[in-house]
């Protein structure tokens, strides 16, 4: 019965966690989370085993995800598939 006690606060807490993280990214200005997705692809192409990479598995952005298209396209634009 412990074991799923201790099973439930931690679904319980992970919830709350993922609750708050999804309100402060939705509170994100258009421009902040633009700017950000930006520096996560610069430091994306700084990784040797992104840049050198061949291929890719990438997903579409949704709602306020780290924006991804212009990723999309400029992986695609170097060839990567």
């Amino acid at each position: 019965m412990e074991t799923t006690d201790n099973n439930d606060m931690a679904a319980a807490t992970r919830r709350g966690l993922r609750t708050r993280i999804l309100a402060a990214r939705e509170a994100l200005a258009p421009a902040e989370r633009h700017r950000l997705s930006a520096l996560v692809h610069t430091k994306l192409w700084q990784l040797p085993s992104f840049a050198t990479a061949a291929t890719m598995l990438l997903y579409v952005d949704f709602r306020s995800e780290v924006e991804t298209m212009a990723l999309i396209h400029q992986c695609l634009a170097a060839g990567k598939t």
